[in-house]
C-alpha cells in the first residue's frame, strides 16, 4: 500500500527527477499535471548502446519509470545511467503513463552475459509480469519474480533492460515456469522474439535501462589520489588513501563489496 501511495506522488514530478540519478525523498521537484514528454535522451540512448537494433527492432516510444528506494532515497534509471548492484538489489516501484484500460506485459533483462564480448548465456531473464492492468504491476501476474544485477567479476558494464509491451487481450501464462527471485532455473538464455510472438504482443511500447558491472570492478568517481581537492574541500580531506592503522573515514565514497554467492 506504501508504494501505491508514493507512485502516485511520484507521478506528479517534474521529468527532471528521471533525467539525473538520486533524490532523497524530501527534494522532489514542483508538480506537474501532465506526464512529461518522450524526450531525445530515450532514442539517442538505445542507439548509443547498441540495444537498438541488436537487442529490439525499433526505438520504444516512451519510456518507463524506474526508481529504487535506497536507504530512504530514490535512486532511477534514468537511460543508461550507472548503478551498483546493491543499488538495485531489492524490486523497484516500476510505472509508465498507460492506458488504465490496457493490459501490459513488463520484462527485465541483461543481454551482457556473461559479458558484453562474450553473450553465450543471454540474455538472462531478471523479471517478467504479465496481464498488468494500467502501470499497476503489483495486480499483474509474476511469471519471473525480481532478481538484481549479479554481473560477474572483471565481466564489465551490463546492461539491464525494461521493456514494456502491449497485450491484445488477458494471457494465460499459466504453461510458463513460475520462477521465485532466488532460483536461476529458467532464466538464462530467455528468447525474448519467441515469447512476444507466441502470446502476440505489441511493442516494445516502452522501455528504460540502467547499466551495472561487479562492485569490485567499480572505480570511485570522486578523481585520483593525485588530484587536488574539490573546491570547498579542505587540504588533507580528498580521497587519498589512508596509511595502515589510521581510523576509518567517511565510507560515503567507499564501494561495498558484493559478497559471493
Amino acid at each position: 500500500m506504501a508504494d501505491f501511495y508514493l507512485i502516485r506522488f511520484v507521478l506528479l514530478l517534474s521529468p527532471s527527477l528521471f533525467c539525473s540519478g538520486h533524490h532523497h525523498l524530501n527534494q522532489f521537484p514542483p508538480f506537474h499535471i501532465q506526464p512529461p514528454p518522450l524526450g531525445h535522451h530515450l532514442g539517442g540512448s538505445f542507439y548509443e548502446r547498441d540495444i537498438v537494433p541488436d537487442i529490439v527492432g525499433g526505438g520504444p516510444q516512451s519510456d518507463i519509470r524506474v526508481l529504487y528506494n535506497v536507504n530512504g532515497s530514490l535512486t532511477t534509471a534514468a537511460f543508461g545511467n550507472e548503478l551498483t548492484p546493491t543499488e538495485v538489489k531489492d524490486k523497484p516501484i516500476i510505472f509508465w503513463f498507460g492506458n488504465p484500460h490496457s493490459l501490459y506485459t513488463l520484462m527485465m533483462i541483461d543481454p551482457d552475459a556473461p559479458s558484453r564480448s562474450d553473450q553465450k548465456l543471454s540474455p538472462i531473464l531478471h523479471f517478467l509480469v504479465g496481464n498488468i492492468p494500467g502501470h499497476d504491476v503489483n495486480k499483474g501476474d509474476i511469471i519471473v519474480d525480481y532478481a538484481g544485477a549479479q554481473p560477474p567479476k572483471d565481466s564489465g558494464l551490463h546492461r539491464y533492460i525494461f521493456l514494456l509491451y502491449h497485450q491484445v487481450k488477458k494471457t494465460d501464462f499459466s504453461k510458463e515456469p513460475m520462477i521465485p527471485s532466488s532460483s536461476n532455473e529458467g532464466r538464462l538464455n530467455f528468447a525474448v522474439r519467441n515469447f512476444t510472438e507466441k502470446y502476440h504482443l505489441y511493442g516494445p511500447v516502452a522501455s528504460n535501462f540502467f547499466q551495472a558491472q561487479n562492485e569490485e570492478n567499480v572505480v570511485i568517481k570522486l578523481g585520483s589520489p593525485d588530484s587536488p581537492p574539490p573546491e570547498g574541500r579542505e587540504e588533507g580531506t580528498s580521497e587519498q588513501p589512508e596509511p595502515e592503522g589510521a581510523p576509518e573515514k567517511n565510507v560515503d565514497a567507499e564501494v561495498i563489496t558484493q559478497e559471493p554467492e
